[in-house]
């Protein structure tokens, strides 16, 4: 169980300080548990995502330099065919 789990447990059984309250009906403390679990599991499916898309982010970078990189001299190349060609006419 976690900790915010056992939390909503322990709750349900205390009694509230307020007058006229009483104790939180354990149907309510464990609809609570359950929602809670959900908006547990989306927090990590969410950090997952950040850290995806952080990793992602990183190889686009360096895939992008790898592109220029390769643009540069393919211009390069151009250029020299360009004079090359030039010559011979």
């Amino acid at each position: 169980m976690s900790f915010i789990s056992q939390f909503v447990q322990q709750f349900g059984q205390i009694n509230s300080p307020a007058p006229g309250l009483g104790a939180v009906p354990t149907e309510l403390a464990v609809g609570t548990g359950r929602l809670i679990t959900i908006l547990e599991a989306a927090g990590i499916a969410f950090i997952i995502y950040v850290i995806f898309i952080a990793v992602r982010t990183v190889f686009m970078y360096r895939n992008n330099k790898r592109i220029r990189i390769i643009q540069k001299k393919v211009e390069d190349i151009d250029a020299k065919l360009d004079k090359i060609l030039k010559k011979k006419k």
